[in-house]
């Protein structure tokens, strides 16, 4: 009986391992099969993202270089023509000053050629002793003298006898009556009467502004002619030139903008016109008053007889687009004439929306700032003013910043430059820069212009989640192994801002398959990744000037392998179920 019982036991054991054998091992390479087939689905799919998303950030940064390039030709081109509009009202303001100065000398030639002049020159001299006889002609002559200023433009005329006495003035000031080398020595009325005494006769003697003390210390300049009868000097004529036709020419403000001016420079230093921008210190009057001297380039150029243009220092010490000239006046005087307009103003027009460009440009494309920077580094635009505005990139409080880097590289190459994602205080974002200098005619750095850019062009890019299921991402890392997109699995420890400003350890990730794809290596592995899970990842690298970022698309081993889990629980049941029948199957058998 116990012989039995064994042998049934015995043949429904071996009819279960019969009937299960070949399922289990057709249950087995079916599951084997399976998971390297998906496997090489899911590395498949995971390099397949990985390629759309290197191909959008590289066309992404190209995009970036061809704003920079369309800024800077749109610089160049605002620039040539603000340049030329300068010169063109420049020229046309020098013609009408050389004209009203020409005016003046032939006014005064004509003058001096005239019989009534002569008469009335020799006739008051003779009553100049006789108070009440030379008050009379004085009152006489008005009627013949008053609308010369008017007519001609003058301040003051004058007759002047040998001995250097005022005998006449339209005005009468206090100079009428005083003696111009006794009374009036360090007047520039003495200087030209000293210049006409020895100069010929022919010649008008010019002498430049100077503070007139008769004229409550304006500043004025004389031009003063000798008067000859049969040959023989009898005396002198001369006017008081004004500031007023000047500054009104020079005032002209067609094609000016808010912040552009024309103004003259004398030989030493100090102004001939009114300044628009700063009058209460650039006047003619305050400048001589307080001796507030002009020497930027401009007026240096101007003196030295050279004529030009360039991004300069202003008066004001503000970037300005000047354009520099002189007006000959005699062989011993001339005038610096600058036409200058700011920068900011020149290289960045009101929209029709009444918007800077700048500000409706980083606006439109996605830009954080835009910077006009100076060669020696002065930062004097920007869109945000944030606290780099009005720093110097080079040696200010933000030297060691990525925008340093940058403009210091576009400076060396003289071409465009990209530099990476870093920490960046005055925006308290993490942003990288791009840089290109703006260069004039002659190839010269007129200026360097730059973009600040934030991390939501990249983010917007790596966020795509299609494919990604409910655990895979795609990251950005660094060389120097920190993230250079958001971790959606680690959004606080693992963001860009997180990991710029931490540690590779606590914020950033530094493995194997990064290191790989840093030196150019491509693959999709099995790997733990930084957050402890074993995950599926492809990765590679994407390099764009002189940078490298590793790519990585990873989503867990157990979501990608899920499919084949429930497929093995399903076998193992069947399995089971299979055995059971089976085992009863052989027992009965096996009892009969």
């Amino acid at each position: 009986m116990k012989i039995g019982v064994k042998s049934r036991l015995k043949f429904t054991l071996l009819f279960v391992i019969i009937g299960l054998l070949p399922m289990v091992l057709v249950s087995l390479i079916a599951t084997y099969s399976g998971t390297q087939d998906i496997k090489q689905k899911v590395y498949n799919q995971l390099t397949a993202i990985n390629q759309i998303k290197k191909q959008a950030i590289l066309d992404y940064f190209k995009e970036r270089k061809s704003d920079l390039i369309v800024l800077r030709d749109t610089a160049n081109t605002l620039s040539s023509q603000a340049f030329a509009k300068l010169a063109n009202t420049q020229d046309l303001k020098k013609a009408q000053i050389q004209d009203y100065l020409k005016a003046n000398n032939a006014q005064l030639h004509f003058l001096a050629s005239q019989q009534s002049v002569k008469n009335h020159l020799i006739e008051i001299n003779q009553a100049f002793d006789n108070p009440i006889r030379w008050g009379e002609l004085l009152d006489q002559h008005d009627k013949d003298y008053n609308n010369l200023l008017a007519l001609f433009g003058w301040y003051d005329f004058f007759l002047i006898n040998l001995e250097g006495d005022i005998i006449y003035s339209v005005i009468r000031e206090s100079d009428l009556g005083q003696n111009l080398s006794k009374d009036l020595t360090q007047s520039s009325f003495n200087f030209a009467f000293n210049a006409a005494k020895s100069g010929p006769d022919d010649k008008i003697q010019f002498a430049d502004y100077l503070a007139y003390k008769p004229s409550n210390d304006t500043p004025a300049a004389f031009g003063i002619k000798p008067v000859t009868l049969e040959g023989e000097r009898i005396g002198y004529i001369a006017y008081q030139q004004p500031i007023e036709k000047i500054n009104e020419i020079l005032g002209h403000r067609i094609g000016m903008g808010r912040s552009g001016e024309s103004y003259l420079v004398g030989q030493d230093h100090l102004m001939r016109s009114d300044s628009f921008s700063t009058p209460e210190k650039y006047s003619i009057e305050s400048s001589f008053a307080n001796q507030n001297k002009v020497q930027t380039k401009a007026v240096i150029e101007g003196l030295s007889k050279h004529r030009g243009t360039g991004i300069i220092m202003g008066k004001k010490n503000q970037p300005v687009l000047s354009h520099w000239d002189y007006i000959e006046l005699d062989k011993d005087h001339h005038w610096a004439l600058i036409s200058e307009i700011n920068v900011a103003e020149a290289l960045n027009p009101t929209t029709s929306r009444g918007k800077d460009y700048y500000e409706n440009y980083i606006e439109h494309y996605g830009y954080y700032d835009l910077f006009l920077i100076q060669p020696d580094g002065h930062i004097f635009y920007s869109v945000k003013k944030d606290d780099a505005y009005q720093t110097n990139i080079f040696n200010g409080p933000f030297a060691n910043t990525n925008l340093a880097q940058a403009i210091r590289e576009t400076a060396k190459t003289g071409h465009y430059a990209f530099v990476d994602f870093a920490a960046y205080i005055p925006s308290d974002t993490p942003a990288a820069f791009i840089a290109q200098p703006i260069k004039d005619s002659k190839g010269a750095t007129m200026l360097y212009i730059a973009l600040e850019m934030p991390t939501e062009g990249i983010t917007n890019i790596m966020d795509n989640r299609k494919g990604m299921g409910e655990t895979g991402e795609s990251i950005l890392v660094g060389e120097d192994f920190k993230m250079r997109s958001n971790s959606y699995l680690d959004p606080i420890k693992h963001s860009v801002k997180a990991s710029l400003s931490g540690t590779v350890e606590e914020n950033g990730i530094d493995n194997l398959i990064i290191r790989k794809a840093l030196e150019g290596i491509s693959g999709a592995e099995l790997i733990v990744d930084y957050h402890g899970h074993t995950v599926l990842a492809s990765y590679d690298r994407v390099s764009f000037e002189n940078f490298n970022w590793a790519i990585v698309s990873e989503i867990d081993e157990e979501e990608a392998f899920a499919s084949i889990y429930e497929y093995t629980y399903l076998i193992f049941a069947i399995m089971l179920l299979s055995a059971l029948l089976l085992a009863l199957i052989g027992f009965i058998v096996g009892k009969d």
